[in-house]
C-alpha cells in the first residue's frame, strides 16, 4: 500500500505501509465474525491505526472512491459534532478527544477534496 498522507503523526511520514486485514475472494470464502475487505489496485484506503508495526491491526479502516471516502469522513465529523454530552459520555469520548477527533476529520477531508 502507498502512503499518500499521514494527518495526525508530526514528523516524517513513511512512504510504504503494511497493515493487516481479512480478506475474501472468488477463491476464498468469507470468515465468520470480524470485517473483512476486498480491496482492489486503485482503490483508496483510509486506515485509523495507533502504529505503522504490522503486528498491530487497524482499528477501522474505511476503503472507496476519494468522493465515497470524503462522504463517509464528512458523515463521522457530523455525528460527533452533534453528539449530547450524554452520548459522548456513553462512548467515553472526551471533550478534548472529540475536539482532535473532529480536527483529524477536517484534515482528512480537505487532503481528499484537494485530491486528485
Amino acid at each position: 500500500m502507498d502512503i499518500k498522507a499521514v494527518v495526525r503523526t508530526p514528523g516524517s511520514n513513511p512512504q510504504q505501509a503494511t497493515i493487516e486485514y481479512s480478506s475474501y475472494d472468488d477463491k476464498t470464502p468469507m470468515l465468520e465474525g470480524g470485517p473483512q475487505y476486498q480491496l482492489r489496485s486503485g482503490v483508496s484506503v483510509i486506515v485509523f491505526a495507533n502504529s505503522f508495526d504490522a503486528s498491530i491491526p487497524p482499528g477501522y479502516l474505511l476503503h472507496g472512491s476519494r468522493q465515497e471516502l470524503l462522504q463517509r469522513v464528512e458523515a463521522l465529523r457530523d455525528a460527533l459534532t452533534k453528539m449530547s454530552p450524554d452520548q459522548l459520555k456513553v462512548n467515553e469520548i472526551t471533550q478534548d478527544d472529540r475536539r482532535v477527533q473532529i480536527s483529524l476529520y477536517e484534515k482528512l477531508s480537505a487532503f481528499l477534496r484537494a485530491a486528485k
